[in-house]
């Protein structure tokens, strides 16, 4: 107790300065970071200013994930540097957890950012730590939350089931709340891939109720767009048309370049598009794919032309078919698409060329994408 004690006072100095000398390193140029960190190691060798780079790679994860990745390797930097023998720096097995904290979130920008290989690295180092580390339940639960997101962009849904309860027990443990919510969200998305839509349901709804706005808007709002989804998943469509009517009003308040507006519009496209409604579906799939083409997203962008290809199929809009089934393959032509997914592309092509296209292909299109392991698969990805 008494070491905690000398902990806590030792850091209240380093917690007060840690936003000010965060800025300062982040000023710094690159090529000189390094040894300003060694030459200042009094400065700049503390769990504060960790914690403060943490809070910074969260805060633009989902918006800027390159910064949000050059954040999480300076936090990494100062991790690896720090040990124990200061009252402020804490026991060794304190330093293996923040050090596995830094090696999660830098994986998690590198799944974000499509590097698989360096993702996994990071977690197989951070999994390990944690065996020498305290059994922060925190530190645990946000790394299992993080590896199984991972896990689930590699389909290895079973694993990723497992991790992903781990966190949320942690979570609950430590009455997290928030964060527990942020994890059963992402377990009622697994269940969607495995098409366990009432399981789903179930705990998408409980974790809408642990969700807090105050923390994060855009999480908040895609929580309930999602919940729309399930409801079209178990052909509930009034259900789902009641939600996306009823969106919570810090909707207002996301940022107008927030990816949340383009998942709410194709979340309006299928939806109406479920209802029989083409023409207002037609229209909510073109402000998507627009939107996610601006923002570089050409996984998406297939996604939502397939999803718009479904409605024209229904319409009998022949002519528009092979256009969308043009606009989906252009969409991935700069992609490293797998042999199998290229050819049900292509099949889908010359399906729409012969005006014999059908749902039952399209559905083939959607498996093969969605056995690609890369993010974004499945509307929408609101959470980091």
């Amino acid at each position: 107790m008494e070491m905690l004690r000398k902990f806590r006072l030792a850091n209240q100095r380093h917690r007060r300065r840690a936003r000010k000398l965060c800025d300062v390193l982040l000023n710094t140029p690159p090529s000189k970071l390094e040894a300003r960190v060694l030459s200042h190691r009094t400065t700049y060798l503390n769990r504060p200013l960790v914690q403060e780079l943490i809070r910074r790679v969260e805060d633009c994860v989902l918006s800027n994930p390159e910064k949000a990745h050059d954040l999480a390797s300076l936090a990494l930097l100062l991790a690896e540097e720090i040990g124990p023998g200061r009252p402020d720096i804490g026991t060794p097995a304190m330093c293996s957890d923040m050090k596995a904290l830094c090696h999660a979130h830098a994986g998690n920008t590198s799944r974000i950012l499509c590097r698989w290989a360096q993702a996994e690295d990071h977690f197989k180092t951070a999994i390990r730590l944690l065996w020498q580390g305290a059994g922060d339940l925190e530190i645990h639960g946000d790394t299992m939350r993080l590896y199984g997101t991972l896990l689930r962009d590699l389909r290895r849904l079973d694993k990723a089931l497992i991790a992903l309860q781990s966190a949320a027990r942690d979570y609950a443990a430590i009455g997290a709340s928030h964060r527990e919510g942020v994890t059963l969200l992402k377990i009622a998305l697994l269940y969607r891939d495995q098409g366990q839509h009432e399981a789903a349901l179930r705990v998408h709804a409980q974790a809408c109720g642990l969700l807090d706005e105050t923390r994060s808007r855009v999480i908040v709002v895609g929580a309930w767009i999602n919940l729309a989804l399930i409801f079209a998943d178990l052909g509930q469509i009034e259900q789902a048309r009641r939600v996306l009517d009823n969106l919570p009003s810090c909707l207002e308040d996301c940022p107008p370049d927030s990816s949340i507006h383009l998942t709410r519009a194709w979340a309006e496209g299928i939806v109406q598009g479920a209802i029989g409604s083409a023409p207002e579906a037609i229209e909510q799939f073109h402000t998507a794919i627009k939107g996610y083409a601006a923002l570089q997203d050409p996984y998406n962008v297939a996604l939502i032309h397939l999803d718009l290809l479904r409605v024209l199929v229904r319409q009998g809009q022949l002519r528009q078919v092979e256009s969308c089934v043009h606009g989906l393959i252009g969409a991935l032509k700069e992609e490293p698409i797998e042999d199998e997914a290229s050819h049900v592309l292509q099949d889908l092509l010359t399906a729409a060329i012969r005006r014999s296209l059908v749902e039952g292909l399209i559905d083939r299109a959607v498996e093969a994408l969605d056995q690609h392991p890369l993010p974004g698969k499945r509307s929408p990805s609101t959470t980091p």
